[in-house]
Formats: C-alpha cells, sequence, structure tokens
C-alpha cells in the first residue's frame, strides 16, 4: 500500500500532466490549430493524449510543441493554467 505522501506526489503530477494538457489546448485553440497541425513530427493521438493528462512529454516534445504554437517552452512547463493565459 503506498503512503499518504506517495499518493499525494503521484496526485499533484497527475494534475500538473492535466493542467498542462489544458494549457497546451488552449493555446492550441487560440491559434486555429487543428490536433493534426500541431503534432508533427507527433501523431494526432500524442497531442490528444498530452491535452487529456494521459502522457508526460518529453523536454524535447515540449520544444517542439511550444514552437509550433509560438512561445517559450518555459511558457507550457509554468504550471499556469489556460484561465491565467491573459494575465
Amino acid at each position: 500500500m503506498k503512503s499518504s505522501r506517495e499518493w499525494i506526489g503521484r496526485r499533484r503530477a497527475e494534475e500538473e500532466l492535466h493542467e498542462l494538457g489544458q494549457w497546451v489546448r488552449a493555446l492550441r485553440l487560440a491559434r486555429g490549430l487543428s490536433q493534426n497541425d500541431l503534432a508533427r513530427p507527433y501523431s494526432r493521438a500524442f497531442v490528444s493524449l498530452l491535452e487529456a493528462g494521459g502522457i508526460s512529454p518529453s523536454p524535447r516534445a515540449i520544444e517542439t510543441l511550444a514552437a509550433r504554437l509560438g512561445v517559450h517552452p518555459q511558457v507550457l512547463t509554468a504550471r499556469r493554467g489556460p484561465s491565467e493565459m491573459s494575465q
């Protein structure tokens, strides 16, 4: 059985992945891009899983996605949600 500390750490990581996915989706939609448009050189399924918080992208994937979205990679990793995009 996992300790409460392990459970909390895992829960935080899941929340961060979900926030990252929401952020990527918000930026993608704001730029009028489809998942296919953003996916290159990855797949639409990759972007879909990322936006759903189902995968943790590599640093290289973050850099590639950020470039396609026209933002600095730190924008994607700053742990800010889409509701804070205009702040």
